[in-house]
């Protein structure tokens, strides 16, 4: 969908990962891999008009919301910023007003959901959908794609919509927002320093073969799942905490393990997507867009040192990592694997800070939060 010239207000590169997800959404348009869904419970006097217009609002103030993709002249993805989006937003009523007996008719409208996707040559790439269950029972459904926002900025967002809901001054209850373009221009000028190309041939260049993981998703899917279930507040948490190492580190550790185990390889390979909101960058934590990086970690597994010295060096080499950040592409060029996988698996840990009472002050309750991502 064209844009109108006096519609634009901005027009800017992607980051890495944005023309990442770009280049595999472009080759399968009909996967839905990259949309997500945000399902939460609403009880208590909920004024629709006025929740739309704090979605509205919400639009306005962050230029991510407002943004579509294109291609320039040369084939150079391009952000667009329209000066002006109005909100998709959609209020429905439920079949029933008992939440838990109409589960599978709530199951099927999620998965017709996610089979509407919308072009990312349009905008907003997200859509609120209200479902009315009784006077004082509603369930949202937040859909987005992830080329325009990633966990963090979903905290964010809530926290902002119901602070401008409970507020009978919406548009002057926040502070100006911190736009999306001022990451981009951070983020290639730190790309623009150093030799990332030295370091990441000396890291990867002598890596062998990998052995395959190929067949062994769910295993992976399952252990995922049961790490994110059991680590927040677990006997994990506080040894990370004892032995002076992040969780995050620790959970690389335990994939190394598992891949190091199901390969029979003592040099593995894998991929983390991290969090890259640069203490550097001011203001980063309130930036509103796709803030994330995905790097390739080497772990070898036979060396001789205790658990809790090899998951320290495990932590200063990825610090390394994470300091020459760069491409995927370009790393997996200057790797010499161009022809190849780089890795066959990505450990996700997500850490950014959900609310507890999001809609504190509102007369509302917010929970039974749910998703698919």
């Amino acid at each position: 969908m064209a844009v109108e010239r006096d519609q634009v207000e901005d027009v800017y590169p992607l980051s890495p990962l944005q023309e990442g997800i770009l280049y595999h959404c472009e080759r399968n348009p009909e996967s839905p891999a990259y949309w997500n869904q945000l399902s939460f419970r609403i009880a208590g006097p909920l004024d629709v008009a006025r929740l739309r217009s704090a979605w509205q609002a919400v639009l306005d103030r962050h230029p991510a919301l407002r943004t579509s993709f294109a291609r320039d002249r040369r084939g150079a993805p391009r952000q667009v910023v329209r000066k002006s989006v109005p909100v998709t937003f959609e209020a429905i009523n439920a079949p029933t007003a008992d939440e838990k007996t109409g589960d599978q008719w709530l199951a099927g409208w999620l998965a017709e959901d996610l089979l509407r996707r919308p072009s990312l040559r349009s905008a907003p790439l997200f859509r609120i959908t209200l479902i009315r269950y009784a006077a004082n029972h509603h369930r949202m459904v937040w859909t987005v794609h992830h080329i325009v926002q990633d966990g963090w900025s979903s905290a964010t967002l809530l926290q902002e919509v119901f602070r401008l809901y409970g507020s009978a001054e919406q548009s002057n209850t926040l502070p100006a927002a911190v736009p999306y373009r001022r990451y981009i221009e951070h983020l290639a000028a730190r790309l623009a320093k150093g030799d990332r190309e030295r370091f990441w041939s000396d890291y990867l260049g002598d890596l062998p073969t990998a052995g395959s993981v190929a067949g062994q998703g769910d295993t992976g899917s399952q252990a995922a799942a049961s790490v994110g279930r059991t680590l927040n507040g677990s006997p994990l948490q506080a040894a990370a905490r004892r032995w002076g190492i992040t969780q995050s580190t620790l959970a690389q550790g335990a994939w190394a393990l598992t891949l190091a185990a199901e390969t029979g390889s003592s040099d593995v390979l894998f991929g983390v997507t991290v969090a890259d909101r640069d203490p550097d960058l001011a203001q980063s934590d309130a930036i509103v867009g796709l803030m994330l990086a995905t790097l390739p970690v080497r772990v070898r597994t036979g060396e001789q040192q205790g658990l809790q010295d090899w998951l320290r060096a495990q932590q200063r080499s990825f610090s390394r990592q994470r300091d020459n950040l760069a491409p995927l592409a370009d790393i997996q060029r200057w790797s010499g694997r161009r022809g190849g996988e780089l890795f066959e698996s990505l450990l996700v840990f997500e850490n950014y800070p959900l609310p507890e009472n999001v809609a504190a002050g509102t007369g509302l309750t917010v929970d039974d939060f749910s998703g698919f991502e």
